[in-house]
């Protein structure tokens, strides 16, 4: 659930970037009472349509900011199907050791079964004089033993049952039963495949979307060295007096350029910080590699084709 929220958040997030590309025009009513050059008092009624410090991208600063944003939403789109991968992942595995659970604990209960009749003989035995004490000593150790392994294995069955209601998130049903270990057919990953599908795990997605943001993001950081030009204007009706407010049209424009010449180091700091986040998202695009060959590796250790 997490996860899935991330992506909605990431989803919202893009959507503001997008919205900064475009002009945002309201609908607005102002009074302002001023003195004038003689010193008499007066006030200008206004209402219209405004538009507000729209910045014009010629430099590209927030079309960055979008396509950073645009990257995040697919990176928290793969860490949402890497959870679910890994929580499938996680219900077959305890599934799989549940029926572990009950193959171990048939053999102990057959184990006890033998031991307690041997135990059994060994008892006639020492009371008819054939068998010493130490003999009947070691038969009883030997079914305590395997009372013990039973009570081991009875409890960790109940562990992965518990385990296993807590991965699906409801009880188990009533008739549950894991299927047997000969009953369990697992798939092998078919020889000759190339190595470059590694690439589209999600967990390796997920890195190389952060790390296109956090180009993104550089680029947005090096547009702020440049001049920024925003456009504000308006465009109604005003009037010296409201009786007269609807008569006269009035409309307004204005273009302020901004040329950053002293920030006492901000945007080079700014940049510096974009540069360091992405050598962190290369460094983390390395490891999900890493990471996707060594489990590989991994499962070609433990005998399964490749």
């Amino acid at each position: 659930r997490i996860a899935v929220l991330n992506t909605e958040a990431a989803r919202a997030q893009l959507q503001l970037r997008r919205a900064d590309e475009w002009p945002t025009v309201g609908v607005g009513a102002g009074s302002t009472r001023q003195v004038t050059a003689s010193g008499s008092l007066g006030s200008v009624y206004t209402v219209g349509f405004s538009v507000t410090a729209y910045e014009l991208d010629l430099f590209g600063r927030v079309r960055a900011l979008g396509d950073a944003a645009a990257a995040q939403l697919l990176a928290s789109d793969e860490a949402r199907k890497a959870a679910q991968i890994a929580l499938v992942a996680a219900v077959a595995q305890t599934h799989v050791a549940l029926a572990t659970d009950e193959e171990l604990l048939a053999l102990t209960r057959r184990t006890l079964a033998t031991r307690e009749e041997s135990l059994r003989l060994t008892r006639l035995k020492f009371d008819n004089g054939v068998s010493s004490a130490l003999d009947l000593r070691q038969a009883q150790t030997l079914v305590e033993a395997a009372r013990v392994s039973l009570a081991a294995f009875q409890r960790q069955r109940e562990q992965d049952r518990h385990a296993l209601a807590l991965l699906v998130g409801e009880p188990l049903p009533a008739g549950y039963a894991p299927p047997r270990i000969a009953e369990l057919v697992l798939a092998d990953v078919p020889a000759g495949l190339p190595s470059d599908v590694l690439l589209a795990r999600p967990d390796v997605r997920q890195a190389e979307q952060s790390l296109i943001a956090a180009q993104a993001n550089i680029g947005a950081a090096r547009a702020a060295f440049w001049p920024r030009i925003t456009l504000t204007g308006s465009l109604g009706t005003a009037s010296t007096a409201l009786s007269g407010l609807f008569k006269d049209g009035a409309w307004s424009f204005a273009a302020q350029l901004l040329l950053p010449i002293f920030d006492a180091g901000r945007n080079r700091a700014a940049l510096a910080s974009a540069q360091v986040q992405r050598d962190i998202a290369v460094a983390a695009y390395e490891r999900s590699i890493q990471s996707a060959f060594r489990d590989v590796d991994v499962f070609q250790y433990t005998g399964h084709s490749h």
